[in-house]
Formats: C-alpha cells, structure tokens, sequence
C-alpha cells in the first residue's frame, strides 16, 4: 500500500466597493459589488469572516480554498448568501495558494480539518483511498433548485459525473465534488492585434504564418509567444489538437488503458497524440524561434506579467488568466481567448464544419474529509452552491463557468469580454477532462504521458540536446515501454487486489 500511495502522489500534477447600510465588504484586492450581498451580511475587513447580523451563538464552518487563479470574491460572496439563507451559520475563510500540496498532510493526521476543501486540479485518488474523504452522495442526490428540479449529479455533465467516482476498499463511491470549469486557449493582446491588424488563425498553419507575421511587423521586438516553462507551459492545445485528430471516443479509449496497442503510434489513438506534437514543436521546437527568450525559466507570474507588459503577443492560458493578474492589468489592455486553431487532420462533421472541442486542464474540485467536524453544514453549502443563480454569481466574479446545467444569460451583459471569449470557445464544443479510473491509471503505471508527466521541454530542445526528442521517438518510445511492461502491470494489479 505504501507503494500504491507513494506512485499516487507522483501522478498530481486569485473587488471592494464602499460599505452601504445593507452590507459590510471586505477590505482586500478584490472588488464585490455590493448589491451581491444581503442586507444585515458582513464580510470581515480582511475577507476572512462572514455573517448574518452576528457571529454569537452560531456553528462555524471553515472552509479553506486555493486562493490562486480564481481570486477569491466568488467564494465571499457564495458565503454571504449561504449565511443569509442559513443564519444557524457563519463562515470562517482560510485561503492558501499552497493549499493543494499541503492538503494530503492535513487530511493525514486529522488534526485542525476544516471542513470544506477547495483543491486544484490534482490527483485525489490517494485521499480516496486512504479513507480520509466523506461520501458526498447526500450532495449528489439533493435538487438545490426546489424539489421540482434536477439533483445536483444530473445537472452535471457526464464526464464530471464520471469524475465524482473514486475507490475505497475496492467500491466505487462519491467522495470529490467539482468546483470550476476551466476553458482552456491561447489568451491573446487584442489591443495589440487590432493596431498590427491581425486576424484570429483557423489552423495551425495560420498559426505558423500569424507568427512569422508578428515578428516581421514588429521587427523582432515582439515574441508571437511567452510561457511559464517552470510550471509546464501551459500547452492545454496539445490535448485539443489531440481530440481533434482522434476524436472523443478515442481519446477515451486511449485512458481506459485496455492494451498496450493504445500507445501504437501507427493508429489512432496516439497517432492522434503524435500529430499533437508535430503541430506543437512547428510553434515552440527547435527549428522554429517564436517564443520570448527566457520562457523556459519563467513561472506562471512571470510569463503572464511579460505577456501584459506586450513582450509578446499570445500565451497558452485558460479562463483563470483574468482573475488571477487583475492588479497587473494595464488599464489599456484588451484581453480576449482564442480556441486552439484547427489541425490539417482535424475531424469534420458530415457539413464540413470542424468537430469543436473544448479542453479543461484538469478538474478543480472540492472535498470534505471523512474527519471534519461539520460535515452537515459543509454538505449543505455544497448543495447551496449549486443552485442556479448562486453558479451564475460564481460565473460573474471567477469568470469562467461551473460544470453544470445552467442559464448565464442573465448576467451576460455582467461580464467581461475575456471571459465572455472564454464562454463562446466553450459554446457549441465537446467538452473533455482528463479522469479515469482504469486499474492502469489508478495503480501508477500508466498516465497521459508514459514515463514523464512533461514532455513538452524534451521537444522544445529538440534530438539534438542530450535531453531532448522528437514526437516520433517520443511516442515510439511509449510503445516500446507499454509493450515491454505491460503483463507485469497486469499482475501487479492482480496481486494487489488478491
């Protein structure tokens, strides 16, 4: 077990207007419009602290969020309607950027638990495993629109349905519970593209040229892109260009991981994958110079703040980039997302338009431990949160959808272009995350990429460094590894659950 926990582990890869008579907001860097809190709610100065008319003599629920991307507005806000609604309750509200590394410990040991974790995107499976996560089926079953509407689960789409599945003690239950949806694309300087007047590519190769354009029009002085290199660059658009080439039902048949022939770069899907890749190093390889100098070595911060400052023109993003840099937002700049452009072997419908899809990073999501003292009032803010128009006020101060059955068309006019961009690559596509609960993925042995959870450094330097390849011989080298180990994975699972 130890083992299993250990391989687990290695696969897990943020407004304030005046007070008036009806509220009290907080004091911190983000900005809540106080018609968003009810009358009698406070919100602490430090926007830690939440409640109806007063804190004495009510059951605290503390819940503790990554407070990174997303900021933390949506959750302050989501809390002053809970408590209105709910004034048995206040809440207490512990953001930690760490929070999604430092979690396992916590739910390790018990002790200080708060009882709602908002976690980001990482691998839960160990939590799940170790018992240390309450079943949230109670969640799942609830109709937080009135009894004559959907329960939360059926409101979901279903591949997060899939994902709220995880196993304990060789059953299947429900122990994590989604939190954003992220869109992911190239975010882009439209202020930039309108004075150089260039055009939103289609496919790749428009890609290629728009880059080429870029460097001629500004002589050099401008990189079509920046990327955080230290925190993996960012590149969700191989993962679109690979639903692309595939297409859904492969990608999907890729991670069930029923045979080593997943992995055969002769077909699909990783054909699929290798076309990826090829699409990849024609923007960011070695024989190709249209990244800034230095992207490598950049953090997410770092690259975003080159990439606001007009160093470059694009930077592979999602949904987040908004919320998370609006203190470093130049009052001139126009944000906007673009959907990753199409591949020359992209799938077409019957029509002849292109097959859309849409491509989440990876499930941001919430859990409650099994140890936490309120787990009635954390299940409770959970259904809470789910209601139609509390998903709406969370779409309005992250900027970027809930994976759920919701209407945003009444706050539309609320929201800002970037994220109304966001909204429109998402409009009309099938939409896919990476989750899987194959015995080959849950145990440690296989992943998106074999070997590596980062592949994209090895082919931004190319066969000619000591540590570099090529997609060919990246994907030929995953074959050659599954068909080399596979039968002893097999019977490793098999010893496992004997």
């Amino acid at each position: 077990m130890k083992k299993l926990v250990s391989i687990l582990l290695t696969l897990s890869l943020a407004i304030v207007m005046l007070a008036s008579a009806a509220c009290t907001p907080p004091a911190n860097d983000d900005v809540v419009d106080a018609g968003d809190i009810p009358q009698g709610v406070t919100i602490s100065e430090n926007g830690k602290e939440v409640y109806a008319g007063t804190k004495d003599g009510k059951t605290r629920l503390k819940i503790s969020y990554a407070n990174t991307g997303y900021g933390s507005a949506w959750l302050q806000v989501l809390s002053a309607n809970f408590v209105n609604e709910n004034p048995e309750y206040w809440v207490y509200l512990d953001g930690d950027p760490g929070l999604t590394d430092s979690v396992s410990t916590k739910l390790d040991t018990g002790l200080n638990l708060s009882d709602v974790y908002f976690l980001l995107a990482s691998n839960s499976l160990n939590y799940s495993r170790s018992g240390w996560l309450e079943d949230l089926a109670d969640v799942y079953n609830s109709k937080p629109d009135g009894e004559n509407g959907k329960t939360v689960y059926d409101k979901m789409p279903e591949k997060w349905q899939y994902h709220s599945w995880e196993p304990y003690l060789n059953e299947l239950h429900q122990y994590v519970y989604p939190w954003a949806q992220s869109i992911t694309g190239i975010a882009y300087n439209k202020t930039m593209f309108d004075k150089y007047g260039w055009e939103i590519p289609k496919t790749v190769p428009e890609l290629v040229q728009l880059c080429e354009q870029i460097k001629k029009d500004t002589n050099n002085k401008i990189a079509p892109f920046v990327y955080p290199g230290q925190t993996g660059g960012y590149f969700y658009m191989v993962y679109t260009w690979w639903l692309q080439s595939a297409g859904y039902d492969a990608v999907e048949e890729y991670f069930q991981f029923e045979t080593p022939e997943v992995f055969n770069p002769d077909k699909q899907p990783e054909k699929g994958k290798l076309e990826a890749l090829q699409a990849f190093v024609s923007l960011f390889g070695p024989d190709v110079d249209y990244s800034l100098e230095g992207s490598m070595s950049k953090n997410h911060i770092e690259a975003q703040i080159a990439f606001l400052r007009g160093e470059a023109a694009m930077i592979p993003n999602a949904s987040w980039l908004e919320a998370e840099m609006k203190n470093d937002m130049p009052d001139d700049f126009e944000l906007r997302l673009m959907e990753a452009p199409y591949l020359e072997t992209a799938r077409k419908n019957p029509d002849g338009s292109y097959e859309k899809y849409a491509m989440a990073c990876s499930p941001d999501y919430a859990i409650i431990p099994s140890k936490a003292p309120q787990k009635a009032a954390a299940k409770k803010f959970l259904t809470f949160i789910s209601r139609d128009d509390m998903l709406r006020l969370f779409t309005k101060y992250a900027g970027t959808l809930r994976p759920f059955e919701y209407d945003i068309t009444p706050i539309w006019d609320e929201l800002t272009e970037f994220t109304k961009s966001c909204i429109e690559i998402n409009d009309g596509a099938r939409y896919w995350l990476e989750t899987t609960r194959a015995d080959m993925y849950t145990h440690g042995y296989t992943q998106t990429f074999l070997n590596t959870t980062n592949p994209f450094p090895s082919l931004i330097y190319g066969p000619k460094s000591s540590n570099g390849t090529t997609p060919e011989a990246f994907c030929f080298g995953e074959y050659t590894y599954a068909l080399d180990n596979w039968s002893t994975w097999l019977a490793e699972i098999e010893r496992s659950k004997a």
